[in-house]
C-alpha cells in the first residue's frame, strides 16, 4: 500500500478518540492488505470508503464523509469490486471486516443475504450461534447478537470484465 493511498485511507476515517480510530483504521488496512492481496494476484481491484449517516429533520438519512464520529454514530461501509482484467471473474466473495469498537447492524447490509462471522475466519448464515458454560459448568447455545459479528462475508458470483458491484453495511461505534 503506497503512503499516499494510506494518507486517503486515513482521512476518510472517522476521528474518534485514539484508541477508537486505531481500530477503525486496523480493520479497514485488513480489508485493503487482503484486497491488494488478492488484487496483485487476480485482475480484481476493490475500494472500501466509510460514511457517516446523519438524519435531517425531515427523518430523511443522508451519507457525509466520516471524517469525525462520536459513540453512538453509525458507519456506512461502501465496498466496491471491480474486474479490471480481461476475462470474467467466478465465485467472487466480498469481505467485510467489522473493526474493534463497532457493532454491526443487522438489517443494514446490500445486498441482503449474507454470511456472518464471530472470528473473522468462518462465515454462516444468520442468525450465529456459539455455546457457552453457565456456572454450574453445563453448556448452553446461545443466539450471538449482531453487534458481535467481526465480519460480513457477500457471495458476488460471476463478475464479468469490467464489472463493477458494490457492498454496503453499516455498524454503529460503540459506547465505552
Amino acid at each position: 500500500m503506497t503512503k499516499a493511498r494510506r494518507h486517503l485511507l486515513f482521512n476518510k476515517l472517522p476521528k474518534v478518540n485514539q484508541k477508537l480510530t486505531i481500530s477503525l483504521l486496523t480493520g479497514v488496512l485488513l480489508f485493503f492488505i487482503s484486497s491488494t492481496l488478492i488484487a496483485d494476484s487476480s485482475p480484481l481491484i476493490s475500494q472500501l470508503t466509510a460514511f457517516k449517516v446523519i438524519t435531517d429533520t425531515k427523518g430523511e438519512e443522508h451519507l457525509i464523509s466520516a471524517t469525525k464520529a462520536e459513540p453512538g454514530d453509525v458507519i456506512e461501509y461502501h465496498s466496491t469490486y471491480t474486474n479490471v482484467g480481461i476475462t470474467s471473474l467466478s465465485n467472487v466473495k466480498a469481505i467485510l471486516p467489522i473493526p474493534e469498537g463497532l457493532g454491526f447492524i443487522e438489517n443494514s447490509p446490500q445486498p441482503s443475504r449474507y454470511l456472518a462471522s464471530i472470528d473473522g475466519k468462518r462465515f454462516r448464515k444468520t442468525p450465529l450461534y456459539k455455546t457457552v458454560i453457565k456456572p454450574s459448568g453445563k453448556t448452553k447455545r446461545v443466539k450471538v447478537k449482531p453487534e458481535e459479528y467481526k465480519a460480513i462475508q457477500w457471495y458476488l458470483g460471476h463478475l464479468n470484465k469490467g464489472e463493477v458491484k458494490t457492498v454496503k453495511a453499516r455498524a454503529k461505534i460503540k459506547n465505552k
